[in-house]
């Protein structure tokens, strides 16, 4: 039985070589080690949605490496020993042919375990700039994957940004876009949150609103910045995250998105060719939200807003003559954003790593 060992921060592209793996092997195992809950009785994202298609979850704890000098850096640097023995440990009792790393911090002592060991390496990269945690990986990879033609250097190899079969199957269906699907990512964004409150009420005179608010809709956190009563407002639904099979179906009936800019939002805006308004996080590793909805942007399918300055009225305004020109936006830009989709990523992939085992 082979034994595929996942790793990282970006659980989407974990879930899509995940289905693809236990498509081709059947009776394969697939671990994947992510970040360790931060509250208890509450799982991660990640955890969800892993164990949904099958796999092993495992968390561990490591340091976050930041880009900058922060107060806290003593803090996280005081954890890198204890995460490198249990990443070697894990790793050992695992026992995996292959490893495969989304990037992220959490994927550093599987990476360092794996190479001390001899166990082969695939590093995958989603976005258009090269993630920390993943330029460390990269240097002890047997083979280095990116998403997108324009990150091709050296010896990478472009497979594309794997997708999950739901979202897939999700873009043959004939409904009639009428949502607006408002998204800060699976952690959620205060300042978006802040943004729509206000103009939610004409917003659902327009669409069915869909708000995945982050870690913001919990109840109380929902009141401090005044979204309790546009809970029970009709035409909007929220919640923390939603699942893939439920985004694959908020896709399939998108007419319009607002969110930020992460390597895979740009994937399903592309793949689906839905007129988009993106706010890139400002403080991203390295401008990698600014390059994603830049290259949407190029297609014309994506308009890109600052967050400093932005108000809510502003963004209104942007929302609706995207809405009021729809036809004409979606026309010119979808199938250039189309042509940025790698075919059959998740297969790509796993060609790669059945090619080390």
């Amino acid at each position: 039985m082979t034994t595929f060992l996942l790793t990282g921060a970006h659980i989407t592209p974990a879930v899509a070589l995940t289905q693809e793996i236990f498509s081709r092997f059947p009776d394969a195992r697939v671990v994947y080690i992510g970040r360790k809950k931060n509250k208890p009785g509450r799982k991660q994202v990640e955890e969800e949605e892993i164990i949904r298609v099958g796999a092993e979850f495992i968390p561990i704890s490591f340091a976050k490496f930041n880009r900058f000098i922060s107060i806290s850096i003593l803090t996280e640097f005081l954890k890198i020993p204890g995460g490198l023995i249990r990443g070697l440990s894990l790793v050992k009792r695992i026992k995996p042919d292959v490893v495969v790393s989304f990037g992220g911090y959490t994927s550093i002592p599987i990476i360092l375990a794996a190479k001390i060991l001899g166990i082969p390496i695939i590093v995958h990269e989603q976005t258009l700039v090269w993630g920390l945690a993943n330029k460390i990986a990269r240097s002890l990879a047997d083979y280095s994957a990116v998403s997108w033609a324009k990150t091709i250097s050296g010896k990478s190899v472009l497979t594309g940004n794997p997708i999950p079969r739901e979202i897939i199957s999700a873009k043959n269906k004939k409904n009639h876009p009428e949502i607006l699907f408002i998204t800060g990512g699976s952690q959620g964004s205060q300042t978006i949150n802040r943004l729509v409150e206000p103009i939610l009420p004409i917003l659902t005179k327009h669409f069915i609103v869909y708000h995945q608010t982050g870690s913001l809709d919990s109840h109380s956190a929902s009141r401090r910045i005044g979204m309790t009563k546009s809970r029970e407002m009709e035409n909007y639904v929220s919640a923390a995250w939603f699942s893939t099979p439920v985004v694959a179906e908020i896709f399939s009936g998108s007419k319009i998105t607002v969110g930020r800019s992460g390597a895979n939002t740009v994937t399903y805006l592309s793949y689906f060719g839905i007129p988009s308004v993106l706010i890139p996080l400002p403080i991203s590793g390295g401008g990698e939200q600014l390059a994603n909805a830049n290259l949407l942007a190029e297609t014309g399918l994506g308009v890109v807003l600052n967050q400093d300055g932005l108000t809510s009225e502003k963004l209104l305004k942007e929302i609706l003559r995207i809405n009021k020109n729809y036809v004409e936006i979606r026309e010119s830009g979808a199938e250039k954003a189309g042509q940025l989709i790698i075919p059959n990523a998740a297969g790509k992939l796993l060609d790669l790593a059945v090619k080390v085992l």
